[in-house]
């Protein structure tokens, strides 16, 4: 299975920027230094998907730095639909905040990720209109025979009931839950990134999680998958 470039695209719009705020950006990680950033401000897009829309496209974000207060804060990852037209596809300018109202999903570290450093990963299938989320607890070499090997409560943190029960844990600490995108039908989407700039988060791009191309390869037919790294 071929692995394809995915990267952060600086040539896109991306911020804002004010006064004495920076972003540093390489081509695989970003974050922001904006003090005054509360929330899911600051954003930056990534290159887009390979322009195959009956394929299922998975991809892993590192993220780090998340802040524990009613769930872990504050990045989310943000998609919306491709028109053809560039200048509506620059996710991050300053006009997009009121088009489309303004993004058609988004994914909420808060809700989304369990831990301070979490490795999401993310299954694009415009096919069948739908995005699956996984997350697995980030670790290192050294960590890995901490990694959990027993369920446990799918998003305890998440406030209602219908909402924790949209997670399943699916054993070995890796959590899962699926999206509804219709607007994806059939179309690759823009893909960004939101986050807070005052908060020291950090998004990464990493090769996909080997865990999540194995369970994706026990449920689809391996020429059905495209990696990116």
């Amino acid at each position: 299975m071929p692995t394809h470039k995915l990267e952060f695209d600086a040539s896109r719009p991306f911020g804002p920027l004010k006064n004495d705020e920076t972003c540093t950006i390489g081509l695989k990680k970003a974050s922001f230094d904006a003090k005054s950033s509360t929330g899911y401000t600051h954003g930056i897009q990534l290159t887009r998907l390979e322009p195959r829309s009956d394929l299922h496209h998975v991809f892993s974000l590192k993220i780090t730095g998340l802040m524990a207060d009613h769930g872990m804060n504050a990045v989310a990852i943000v998609m919306d639909r491709v028109d053809g037209c560039d200048y509506h596809n620059n996710m991050f300018r300053k006009e997009k905040k009121s088009w489309p109202e303004p993004y058609c999903l988004w994914i909420y570290s808060q809700f989304t990720c369990p831990w301070e450093n979490t490795l999401l990963t993310l299954v694009v299938s415009p096919s069948d209109s739908n995005v699956e989320a996984y997350v697995e607890q980030c670790t290192s070499d050294a960590d890995e025979s901490m990694k959990r090997t027993r369920d446990e409560d799918a998003m305890p943190f998440v406030a209602t009931e219908d909402e924790r029960r949209r997670w399943t844990d699916i054993g070995n600490g890796i959590k899962h839950r699926s999206f509804e995108a219709s607007f994806t039908h059939n179309k690759i989407p823009n893909i960004g990134v939101l986050m807070s700039g005052g908060l020291d988060n950090a998004v990464e791009i990493v090769p996909a999680s080997l865990r999540i191309v194995q369970i994706m390869n026990d449920t689809h037919a391996p020429d059905s998958l495209v990696t990116y790294g």
